[in-house]
C-alpha cells in the first residue's frame, strides 16, 4: 500500500517516509528521498525546518525559528516565493520565476560530499553551491535515557497548589439514563507551581490533562479536594471573590482558531477582557490593545483585521495577547503549539518564554511532547489515567525517567534522522489508555507496563521520593529490581 502522509513534524517524517516532499507559500520547493533530504537539504527553508526541531538545540536556549512569516498570495514574491525570508537570497533570486530542478552533476559542486541523488528537485537557484546543514544525528546523542541529573532547588511558597484535586464522572446508560459506574478522571493530584517558573504536565490523550486544566481555572466544579492560587483556596470563592482572582489566572487554547471568535476583531477579542473587567474608556482600551499586541510581536496594523486573515502562529499570538490584558500570574496553556508548524511552534515557545522573563508569569504548560515541555519547564509531572505517576525537575525527568510510563513517553520521541531513528530500540506501548481501569485496585499502568509485576494488580503504588527530589508511583522502586529512585532506563524495555 502507497501513503501521502501529511505533517509539520518533521520527527514523524524520519520515521515513516521514503520522500519527503517540503512546500512553502503553495510551491514544492524540495522534493528528495527522506534520508538525503534530513542529511544533506538543498533548500534553505529545508535547512530553517531542521534547525528548528526542538531536539536540536539544548535545553535553556532559545530555539532556533525561520524569521518573518509565510506571505499571504497576494505578496508573493516574483521569484522565489522564500525570498524575503532567506539568509542566503539575492538580488536574482526575486526577478524571474524559479524552476523545480535536479542537482548539477559537475564534480565541480560541493566536492568532498555525497553525490546526491539525480531524483532530487529543489526550486531554488543557489542549490549547487550552497552547503546547507542537516539534522544529522547530534539529536539522538541528546536522547534520554542515562545521564547525571540535576540539584533540587530550595522550597520556596507556591503560586498554585492543588491538594488531592480529584474530578469523578458519573457512567450513565439506558433510557432513564441510571448511574452504572463512574470514571476517577483527575484522582487525588497533588500539584506545586512556583510564581514565575514553568511546570510541565504530559501524558497520552485520555490522561486527564485538560480535565485538570479546568479544574485549576474553575472552568469545571472538583469532586474533592483543593486549589489554592496566592493564598486563596478558589474552590471555596463565589460571585464577585471568585470573579476577582479569575483576573489572575488566563487560559490560553490548543487551537487558536476555535478559541477566538471568527466575527470579531483583533481590537475586540483582545480588548473584551479589559471591557468586562475594568473600567477603562474606549480610547484607553485601545491603547492597552496596541500594548499587548506589542508585547507578543504584532503591530496596531491589524486592530481591524478578523481570526480569518492570520496564520496560526500570528492567531496564537493573538490569544496570548487576549490572556495577558488582565495582567494574569498564571497561564494555564494546553497544548498550545501542537497545531502548528516547526519554526512557528519554535517562535511561540520563545515568546513564551520572554514574557515569563519580561513579565514573571507562571505556567501550567500541557503538551504530549516531552521534547517540547522541556525547553520551557522547570519541573514536568507526568499524568496517566487521572493520577500524577511522576514529578521532578526537568532535566532530571528527561534525563533519569523513574516511571516505565516516562520512559515509553519519551522513547516515543522521534530522533530526526532517519537512519538513526529507524535503527534505535523503543518501547511500545500495548493497548490504549482505559478509563475503566481506574476503578479497579493496584497500578493503573500494570496492563501496558513491560515490568509488570504480581504485586501492581494489587496494590496501588505509594509515592516515592528519589535522592534527587523526582516523586514517582511505582514498585519497582520498592519491590522486585528495587530501583530506590534510580532511573527505570536500566532495565531496558
Amino acid at each position: 500500500m502507497a501513503m501521502i502522509f501529511v505533517t509539520h513534524d518533521l520527527g514523524v517524517i524520519a520515521d515513516v517516509a521514503d520522500d519527503v516532499v517540503v512546500m512553502y507559500a503553495s510551491q514544492i520547493v524540495e522534493h528528495a528521498p527522506a534520508k538525503e533530504l534530513f542529511k544533506r537539504p538543498r533548500h534553505p527553508y529545508t535547512e530553517g525546518l531542521l534547525a528548528s526541531i526542538p531536539q536540536r538545540t539544548p535545553a535553556g536556549e532559545p530555539l532556533h525559528f525561520i524569521p518573518g512569516m509565510v506571505p499571504r498570495p497576494d505578496q508573493f514574491s516574483e521569484g522565489c516565493h522564500f525570498s524575503p525570508r532567506c539568509q542566503y537570497a539575492e538580488e536574482q533570486c526575486s526577478v524571474a520565476p524559479i524552476e523545480l530542478r535536479g542537482p548539477s552533476q559537475s564534480p565541480a559542486h560541493h566536492p568532498g560530499t555525497a553525490t546526491t541523488s539525480p531524483e532530487a528537485l529543489t526550486r531554488c537557484l543557489r542549490q549547487d553551491e550552497l552547503e546547507l546543514v542537516g539534522a544529522g544525528s547530534e539529536a539522538a546523542a541528546r536522547s534520554p535515557g542515562l545521564g547525571p541529573g540535576p540539584t533540587e532547588l530550595a522550597p520556596s511558597e507556591p503560586l498554585l497548589q492543588t491538594v488531592a484535586l480529584s474530578k469523578q464522572f458519573e457512567l450513565r446508560s439506558g433510557v432513564f439514563r441510571r448511574v452504572h459506574g463512574s470514571v476517577k478522571a483527575v484522582d487525588a493530584v497533588d500539584l506545586r507551581v512556583m510564581a514565575g517558573t514553568t511546570l510541565g504536565l504530559v501524558g497520552e490523550s485520555g490522561s486527564g490533562k485538560s480535565t485538570l486544566a479546568r479544574l485549576v481555572l474553575r472552568l469545571m466544579e472538583p469532586t474533592s479536594g483543593t486549589v489554592t492560587l496566592d493564598g486563596s483556596d478558589i474552590t471555596a470563592l463565589r460571585g464577585p471573590s471568585l470573579r476577582r482572582n479569575r483576573q489572575k489566572m488566563q487560559m490560553v487554547f490548543q487551537d487558536p482558531f476555535s478559541s477566538l471568535d471568527p466575527l470579531q476583531t483583533v481590537s475586540e477579542i483582545v480588548g473584551e477582557p479589559l471591557r468586562i473587567h475594568t473600567d477603562l474608556k474606549a480610547a484607553e482600551r485601545e491603547r492597552r490593545v496596541v500594548e499587548l499586541l506589542r508585547q507578543v510581536g504584532l503591530r496596531r496594523h491589524i486592530l481591524d483585521r478578523q481570526p480569518h486573515e492570520f496564520s496560526g502562529g500570528q492567531r496564537q499570538r493573538i490569544a496570548i495577547a487576549r490572556a495577558l490584558a488582565l495582567h494574569p500570574q498564571l497561564l494555564v496553556c494546553d497544548e498550545p503549539v501542537s497545531a502548528l508548524d516547526m519554526s512557528t511552534q519554535s517562535q511561540v515557545i520563545n515568546l513564551f518564554s520572554e514574557l515569563q522573563d519580561r513579565l514573571g508569569l507562571a505556567y501550567l504548560f500541557i503538551a504530549h511532547d516531552l521534547s517540547v515541555v522541556r525547553h520551557l519547564s522547570d519541573r514536568i509531572a507526568v499524568m496517566y489515567l487521572g493520577k500524577i505517576v511522576e514529578e521532578g525537575l526537568a532535566e532530571e525527568v528527561y534525563l533519569r525517567p523513574t516511571h516505565p510510563y516516562t520512559l515509553a513517553l519519551l522513547s516515543a520521541i522521534p530522533v530526526p534522522d532517519p537512519e538513526v531513528q529507524r535503527k534505535r530500540r523503543r518501547i511500545v506501548l500495548k493497548g490504549e489508555v482505559k478509563v475503566d481501569e481506574t476503578a479497579m485496585g493496584g497500578c493503573r499502568f500494570r496492563s501496558r507496563c513491560p515490568f509488570a509485576m504480581e504485586i501492581c494488580s494489587s496494590v496501588d503504588p505509594e509515592p516515592y521520593r528519589t535522592r534527587a527530589g523526582t516523586t514517582v508511583r511505582c514498585h519497582l522502586h520498592t519491590s522486585g529490581p528495587n530501583l530506590a529512585g534510580e532511573t527505570v532506563a536500566r532495565l531496558g524495555g
